[in-house]
């Protein structure tokens, strides 16, 4: 059996066309992330003989969105306006529309 495309709905005698929904088309989610960079090294050992790691940022960062977007590691200082430029187009997707 197939199935065709619904191009009239009636129902209990009344045309209903105009509530046939067409499927929105699939668009990609977006929500952009910020990774900092950093580095580390093990610490001098305490009096008790444990052993910390040091760490530190190195200044880097990386804007990483789900739709596939990365802008490798970049400078803090050019973050701002990475993120500006993304904002518009990589704006949220409202969850049901």
């Amino acid at each position: 059996m197939e199935l065709g495309i619904i191009s009239h709905l009636e129902i209990n005698g009344q045309d209903m066309t105009d509530y046939i929904r067409t499927p929105e088309p699939w668009t990609l989610d977006h929500l952009v992330h910020v990774f900092a960079q950093t580095k580390s090294r093990p610490g001098p050992l305490t009096d008790e003989g444990e052993r910390w790691m040091d760490r530190q940022q190195t200044g880097k960062v990386m804007v990483v969105c789900t739709c596939g977007y990365t802008s490798g590691l970049i400078d803090h200082a050019a973050l701002e306006d990475t993120v500006a430029a993304l904002a518009t187009e990589h704006a949220p997707t409202l969850a049901g529309g």
